[in-house]
């Protein structure tokens, strides 16, 4: 994740570096598509300078608050950093940039101020969704994983129940969200065997579900005892085939 932060951060201090006046009909992004006529619609006189301060500042304090949380907090509060803080910024760029055009110009910027505040709802709501704990309920005919790429496991489906001290080695994902410790969705281990993870923490050992049909499912609770959870599977459907 460090080397992430540096390179976005390279990236917006370059941006401030080399951008200027003469070479913004071809490297300002928006700008660069604009005709003849819709350029003069723009003061980049007054716009450049803004640009390149708020490139630099972003370029730094992105630097400088994303090391210091994956320092001191972690990989969470880091990763909801990298994917927030730069909407806002650009939502406040965007904002200040309205008295720098005229006509419609200021309806593109509107836009555009609209569809990235929905890129930043959009994120946050995942966020919020993803990092909620997927509860496991225990019934008498199924288990229920709640919550983000949960789903019934009924009982006759039920091939095998173990704890596992640590996952397969996991490849790729298919479909699924993950920040530091969580992982919620669809992976392919090394051997190409696709499987279904849902940790809320880094807790082990794991729970793992092997089903007559579909996918092994590996469970990890946040709140509660991952043995605990597997010792009332066992009371509550003892005749479920176990491995030690």
């Amino acid at each position: 994740m460090n080397s992430t932060i540096i390179i976005m951060s390279a990236v917006f201090l370059l941006i401030g570096l080399i951008v200027n006046r003469r070479n913004a009909k071809y490297l300002l992004s928006g700008y660069n598509m604009l005709s003849a006529d819709e350029r003069k619609a723009v003061n980049l006189n007054r716009y450049i300078p803004l640009l390149k301060k708020f490139h630099l500042f972003l370029g730094f304090s992105f630097l400088g608050i994303g090391l210091f949380l994956k320092q001191y907090y972690g990989d969470i509060q880091t990763g909801i950093f990298l994917g927030v803080y730069p909407l806002l910024a650009y939502l406040y760029l965007i904002w200040r940039s309205r008295e720098f055009v005229r006509g419609t110009q200021q309806k593109k910027l509107a836009a555009a101020f609209v569809l990235l505040a929905l890129m930043l709802v959009f994120i946050s709501g995942l966020f919020i969704v993803g990092l909620r704990e997927n509860r496991l309920l225990i019934h008498t005919d199924n288990l229920e994983i709640t919550g983000l790429y949960g789903e019934i496991i009924s009982k006759a489906d039920i091939k095998s129940l173990t704890l596992v001290r640590q996952l397969p080695e996991i490849k790729s994902k298919t479909n699924g969200f993950n920040l530091g410790a969580i992982d919620k969705g669809y992976f392919i281990t090394g051997d190409g065997v696709p499987v279904k993870l849902i940790l809320n923490s880094d807790q082990t050992p794991i729970l793992r579900v092997t089903r007559h049909a579909g996918k092994e499912i590996y469970y990890s609770a946040e709140s509660g005892s991952n043995i605990e959870i597997y010792n009332e599977i066992i009371s509550v459907m003892p005749d479920i085939p176990r491995i030690p």
